[in-house]
């Protein structure tokens, strides 16, 4: 009878034991269960496996913008992807992406902007506004959480590392597009070049529009469809303002995608005629001035064709911007 007491007091001892650690330790386990967000098994990962498939559904859904496969402007870093390390792709999608965001707000006219390093309330105060739909900023959250399971997981299995570069090269690509959109709207609404100068009726300012827009092409990241959108964009918050009685200027005319590309054609020419110049520094400097066309008349106004860093190499840059665009946009017109 006592050799089996003792039997039973020794097979109880361990999960005795083990239910007092728990019970003393209780906290301390609760928050390390907090970062168990995953079941691994030989081959993968469940948890991520899954969440990486319904992100690519979710992407893939909001794919309905045209332009993203009609023009897709350079990534914001300057450095080539190095895909044969996906991992350091995409860590460096996760940097370009918060730079985007943080850049994106900036834009916004808030002052409700939260610590810049706290990436998720900076998506989440976005999609309090206008600055970012609900559908971008669930995909970044969800971009953001799984970039950095990836990263310290060294079982994250090679497939689902480089599902996520694709992933990564699209959410980004889809940000900075929206983010060039709402600086081209503020540029719209603030800079005197769009509203100072003009005449009269859209024909009257037909070659003021031109040659405000071949200026301000860059700010378009040289595409069509971020500039028709930022200024439809603007156009239609002018019509409310107007519609509830308050003074703003009036609506801007959105050129054609004809228009367009004739604009891109004499930039092109601009910078080539500016390539030219074997001169000294200061001739180059001197002929860095728009030479607007004599039919166009007199516009009114000449400005820098390079406003920032003026360089020979400055200018081969934007060049090579200017033809990527025309190639891409000659294509949609026929």
């Amino acid at each position: 009878m006592f050799s089996e007491i003792v039997k039973l007091v020794s097979s109880l001892a361990w999960p005795v034991t083990v239910f007092i650690i728990i019970l003393l330790f209780r906290r301390e386990i609760r928050e390390s269960l907090r970062w168990i967000k995953e079941v691994r098994f030989p081959g993968g990962s469940v948890t991520l496996e899954r969440d990486v498939k319904n992100l690519e559904a979710k992407v893939e859904a909001s794919k309905s913008n045209a332009e993203l496969s009609q023009y897709i402007p350079p990534l914001p870093h300057d450095e080539p992807m190095l895909i044969s390390d996906p991992l350091l792709s995409i860590a460096q999608f996760r940097i370009d992406i918060e730079r985007e965001i943080f850049r994106l707000s900036q834009v916004s006219f808030t002052n409700t902007t939260p610590d810049p390093w706290d990436v998720t309330k900076c998506v989440q105060n976005l999609s309090n506004t206008d600055m970012l739909d609900a559908e971008l900023a669930q995909q970044l959250i969800s971009f953001l959480q799984l970039s950095e399971k990836a990263i310290h997981s060294p079982s994250t299995p090679e497939d689902l590392k480089v599902r996520l570069v694709s992933l990564g090269a699209t959410i980004v690509t889809t940000l900075r597009r929206k983010r060039k959109i709402k600086e081209a709207r503020r540029d719209f609404e603030g800079h005197g070049l769009w509203h100072i100068g003009r005449k009269g009726g859209r024909e009257e300012n037909r070659y003021y529009w031109w040659s405000a827009v071949a200026a301000s092409i860059p700010l378009f990241d040289y595409s069509y469809d971020i500039y028709k959108e930022a200024l439809e964009e603007y156009n239609e918050k002018s019509r409310k303002k107007h519609e509830l009685g308050e003074a703003f200027p009036d609506t801007i005319p959105v050129l054609s995608l004809k228009e367009f590309i004739s604009l891109l054609k004499f930039r092109e020419r601009e910078l080539l005629r500016l390539l030219e110049i074997k001169g000294s520094w200061s001739e180059f400097e001197k002929e860095n001035e728009w030479k607007w066309p004599s039919e166009w008349g007199n516009v009114g106004w000449r400005g820098p064709i390079i406003h920032d860093s003026l360089s020979q190499n400055k200018v081969e840059q934007d060049l090579i911007r200017t033809r990527s665009a025309l190639n891409s946009l000659r294509g949609r017109l026929f």
